[in-house]
């Protein structure tokens, strides 16, 4: 089962009396149930427009929005999803224990289960030392992990988080990875938008990129990155290096020798088959050989060059 299905959503934008802004368009993906989602972009790609789409907050133009088979449109999609906003705002006179009751009785938990519910989230968001100081004196990596239980209030099964981890220090961002592993591991699915790359190659079992309001690349880090390699790098032992560094040196783009040893990086283009053939044939021994492929950063600063 799919916990988000996004389809052919177009929006547009009025700007003024007679243009339109056209915002999303034709965007299509989908999330299914129990993965972790990274929605990449560039400021203004519509990520944070896609996201308020998903919880129906704003109205689309066309399309389709499902969250687990259920029209986005209808409140009990929304009873289902957990969400935290790429600034959260509370009421700053009130302390995390006083504010997560709150939003715990909007959710409907019961007097008895408020408590149990609310100290948990303010130690699984490591806030515990903090509990009791007001919202209005906290920083903004504390007021993000505030965000976070906010979010998880009610056990949702599907959390949707715009820019996380963006007010994070490194201890902070670590936390949050561990906090979504974890609820991964319950079964929960968890769509979140960033450009934070480091944290979407570490956690994410699916990233979508999304630029100028379509998604241009999406799979498993696996599928991206398979077919975008920059090199081979090749460790080869014998006294005919030169030999081989004469056939192909067209297609080699950088060479060490020392003490009969070789380390050649290939062209991404070469044969390499035909290249090792050679190896064979001119008596030297291949140490090693290591392809050497894109990072997403590469591939996702490349896509939002080439829009």
């Amino acid at each position: 089962m799919n916990a988000i299905e996004c389809r052919d959503i177009e929006l547009y934008y009025k700007k003024g009396f007679f243009r339109k802004s056209h915002v999303l368009k034709g965007l299509s993906f989908t999330v299914e149930k129990g993965q972790i989602y990274g929605f990449l972009g560039p400021n203004g790609a519509g990520k944070t427009t896609t996201i308020k789409l998903i919880n129906d907050f704003i109205k689309k133009s066309s399309g389709i929005i499902k969250v687990f088979d259920i029209d986005a449109r209808d409140i009990s999609a929304r009873a289902l999803i957990g969400y935290m906003p790429e600034n959260p705002m509370f009421y700053t006179y009130l302390n995390a224990y006083e504010f997560l009751s709150f939003v715990s009785r909007l959710k409907g938990i019961d007097k008895k289960g408020i408590d149990n519910t609310v100290y948990g989230l303010i130690e699984l968001a490591g806030l515990g030392s903090y509990s009791d100081m007001p919202i209005g004196n906290y920083s903004k990596g504390m007021a993000q992990r505030l965000g976070m239980a906010q979010a998880l209030v009610g056990d949702p099964d599907l959390l949707i988080l715009d820019e996380p981890m963006a007010n994070l220090d490194p201890i902070g961002r670590r936390l949050f990875r561990d906090i979504f592993l974890k609820l991964r591991s319950q079964g929960k699915t968890l769509f979140f938008s960033t450009h934070i790359i480091p944290d979407v190659e570490m956690i994410c079992d699916k990233v979508g990129i999304l630029i100028n309001g379509r998604i241009v690349k999406e799979g498993s880090l696996n599928e991206l990155l398979t077919g975008h390699i920059e090199y081979a790098e090749m460790i080869v032992k014998g006294n005919n290096i030169n030999g081989l560094v004469d056939k192909y040196r067209s297609l080699i783009t950088h060479i060490s020798v020392n003490n009969n040893t070789g380390v050649l990086k290939i062209d991404r283009h070469a044969d390499v088959n035909a290249i090792l053939k050679d190896i064979i044939a001119l008596n030297l021994k291949l140490v090693s050989l290591e392809q050497h492929t894109e990072s997403l950063e590469d591939i996702f600063v490349r896509e939002v060059r080439n829009e």
